[in-house]
């Protein structure tokens, strides 16, 4: 719901041109052909992070990544949430983004400080 109401907010212009235009680094670990073996098992993409790729984003791509999610992965250890993997249907096909928590909370506070 937050972020369906934060691309609802860019949509009808209740906030800021800063905050429309500010652009976040993600991780995005690739897709990968599984074999039959692997398929009902693991997810599709490559967990080493040493081949993951930062890719900018903008505020409204995130937003549609969770608003549109196909799959949505909390990440953390030892009881300590970091962030998600989230991807939409589409995106699904290219890789999966890894989005901080710390980028999730600005997105929202920035949201809520910069209206129009």
């Amino acid at each position: 719901m937050g972020f369906f109401t934060v691309r609802k907010f860019i949509e009808l212009n209740k906030v800021s041109a800063e905050f429309k235009a500010k652009k976040y680094t993600v991780s995005v670990f690739p897709h990968k052909e599984l074999s039959q073996d692997e398929a009902d098992t693991i997810l599709p993409y490559e967990p080493d992070s040493s081949k993951s790729i930062r890719k900018t984003v903008s505020v409204t791509d995130i937003c549609n990544q969770f608003i549109h999610s196909y799959h949505l992965i909390p990440f953390g250890g030892n009881g300590v949430l970091i962030g998600f993997f989230v991807n939409s249907t589409y995106q699904s096909r290219h890789g999966i983004y890894l989005i901080t928590l710390f980028d999730i909370v600005e997105i929202y506070r920035l949201c809520g400080e910069n209206p129009v």
